[in-house]
């Protein structure tokens, strides 16, 4: 007969718990990257166009877009990054001294 497999130590997360770290990393990765990268694109143009016509009207209009695009672009950029964490906390947990301590027993 075989023998059952040995209790886990708590180093390997389930394969549950993993699958949906990844997803979270992905999915933050996705929103960091496109919401993100369309904010820097829109801040370069508004940047862009202010260098080229400095008057008072261009600079209200420039103050605007960056508030806009932080507002609408920014936050979800944010919220990716927090779900990448959390992936990453997810698959790579915290040691805290007790379990530290129960390794070296």
């Amino acid at each position: 007969m075989t023998e059952p497999p040995p209790p886990s130590t708590g180093s390997q997360p389930r394969p549950e718990a993993s699958f949906v770290a990844w997803m979270l990393i992905v999915i933050g990765a996705l929103l960091v990257l496109l919401c993100g990268g369309c904010t820097l694109t829109l801040w370069g143009v508004g940047l862009f166009s202010l260098l080229e016509s400095p008057s008072g009207g261009a600079l209200g209009a420039g103050i605007g877009l960056f508030f806009m695009t932080l507002l609408i672009g920014g936050l979800p950029a944010a919220g990716g990054a927090i779900l990448v964490w959390a992936g990453w906390r997810t698959l790579h947990p915290l040691k805290t001294p007790r379990t530290t301590a129960k390794t070296f027993e």
